[in-house]
């Protein structure tokens, strides 16, 4: 490969990053002090770009969730297959509630950062959601062992 070669691959690297660069700060530039200062997310009203990051972020989430899953094999409490399968299905409903939560709280021209009593309440009603699905999830397969000895 020659050295002409090597600058223009470098090229077609280093200009789209620039751009996406210069695109984040555009936008924290242009929204400075009227919302958070990465993201450029409304601290005043509903946005919708919120659940757009959590669902979008998804595609990266489940699948490490799912990993993390299949090595927690040398644990007893999930040795079995049926457990840790279990455990990401309730990993995905929890993932679904928080992203209609977030969309749900948008829609309603909320901020992320002051939710109201509905918001919290449904959130609360998430996390006990979850929490009984984690413990209903870590119950053995067999049900019938305790009975067998």
């Amino acid at each position: 490969m020659s050295d002409s070669e090597i600058l223009r691959e470098g090229a077609a690297v280093r200009w789209p990053a620039v751009f996406a660069v210069a695109g984040l700060v555009r936008s924290v530039w242009r929204t400075a002090g009227r919302g958070c200062p990465c993201s450029s997310w409304s601290t005043s009203g509903g946005d919708l770009r919120i659940p757009h990051f959590v669902g979008i972020h998804a595609i990266q989430a489940l699948p490490l969730i799912a990993g993390l899953a299949a090595l927690a094999r040398r644990y007893p409490v999930q040795s079995s297959d049926l457990v840790r399968r279990r455990l990401v299905r309730t990993a995905v409903v929890g993932y679904a509630g928080v992203l209609a939560l977030v969309t749900w709280q948008a829609l309603r021209r909320q901020s992320i950062g002051r939710p109201d009593f509905w918001t919290l309440s449904a959130a609360a009603a998430l996390i006990v959601v979850v929490a009984v699905g984690a413990a209903l999830s870590l119950r053995s397969p067999r049900v019938l062992a305790l009975t067998e000895f």
